[in-house]
């Protein structure tokens, strides 16, 4: 069983709670406000040091994430990078999300 962790979250500042996922590369989150998202380490870093407007805006994606569906932000891939890309996000099914 995976040890839940109490952390505010990242996008909203709201107490949650997380669990580590995919080798301790991602956090699995729980939030009353942001509900169910996933985000990797290093997008959560890059997330901290940006302006709140990002973190607003990943935060309602994140709540109207399609049924079925949760929110994953992470560092873009190395061509992203290229073109500037801070963070990419996508929704993910649920079922096919690590935890």
């Amino acid at each position: 069983m995976k040890h839940e962790v109490s952390q505010d979250c990242p996008l909203c500042s709201q107490p949650a709670h997380y669990i580590l996922v995919d080798y301790s590369n991602r956090k699995y989150f729980r939030c009353d406000r942001c509900t169910y998202f996933q985000i990797s380490v290093g997008a959560e870093e890059r997330l901290s040091a940006s302006p709140q407007a990002w973190r607003d805006g990943y935060s309602l994606q994140a709540r109207e994430a399609p049924a079925g569906s949760i929110l994953f932000v992470r560092k873009p891939q190395p061509s992203a990078r290229d073109a500037g890309v801070a963070l990419e996000s996508e929704y993910i099914l649920r079922s096919e999300a690590p935890s």
